[in-house]
């Protein structure tokens, strides 16, 4: 994945922090954030694999949270996000790596 990361910095894709910071999330150093999550898979890094339901709550005063994910679908990180149609389901969407 780490080669990834600098193909496309070569590229011209990432900015050098943008890459160095990517490298601490594959790494485990740092957590990301949404917009970390988005250049990820614009860089080809990562992908959005899907969105669902899930039941839970999630405040609708945040923008949701970011967990690492293991599990069925792959590795990578889910972003929990409100509904603002429920208080009892919420949204939960996908960001997987590519392999």
């Amino acid at each position: 994945m780490k080669k990834r990361v600098i193909e496309a910095w070569e590229k011209g894709i990432l900015s050098r922090e943008k890459m160095e910071k990517i490298i601490d999330i594959i790494d485990g150093k740092t957590a990301p954030d949404y917009m970390d999550l988005y250049f990820m898979c614009y860089a080809g890094i990562m992908k959005k694999s899907h969105t669902s339901y899930f039941r839970g709550y999630v405040s609708r005063k945040t923008d949701g949270y970011i967990e690492p994910y293991k599990g069925r679908f792959g590795t990578g990180f889910t972003h929990k996000e409100p509904n603002k149609n429920s208080s009892v389901y919420s949204f939960i969407t996908y960001y997987l790596y590519k392999d």
